[in-house]
């Protein structure tokens, strides 16, 4: 598989009402809190991210959110599969492990479902499904395998 399937199941992808957009802006700060927190809690979080990279992993969360959030409101495959495609390969060179993805998308899942309402989920969290399923394929594509 390849960037072109990463864009075709993007594709498939229904659009986030502006109404669960909006939900998710307003609890963005609480969900970036869940995050950071369940990192915090882990003991192998500086396996997953490398040495010294705890304000990265954090600054990664908070960028992440806000990405997601514009991503909701103009939604656009390419761009998802894009830079996507570029935060693999620039975190992984800054040392996080392959690991850190779904780590980090099993936190958000679980912060979604603590903040938002079951309709917001039902929308956004496909987004989040999609991501995780498509970790081996972003790992290779991003270390150029």
């Amino acid at each position: 598989m390849d960037k072109t399937y990463l864009l075709q199941t993007a594709a498939d992808l229904f659009p986030v009402r502006p109404s669960a957009a909006d939900e998710y802006k307003q609890q963005m700060d609480k969900m970036i809190h869940h995050v950071n927190e369940a990192f915090a809690l882990r003991p192998d979080t500086e396996a997953l991210t490398g040495p010294s990279n705890e304000q990265m992993m954090k600054d990664n969360h908070q960028n992440h959110a806000r990405f997601m959030y514009s991503l909701f409101i103009h939604y656009n495959p390419e761009v998802f599969v894009s830079t996507v495609l570029w935060v693999f390969k620039s975190y992984c060179h800054h040392g996080f492990s392959s690991l850190y993805w779904a780590a980090q998308l099993n936190a958000w899942v679980n912060a979604i479902k603590m903040e938002l309402s079951d309709a917001a989920c039902r929308e956004i969290l496909p987004y989040y499904f999609w991501m995780q399923v498509n970790i081996p394929i972003f790992t290779s594509l991003s270390s150029g395998e």
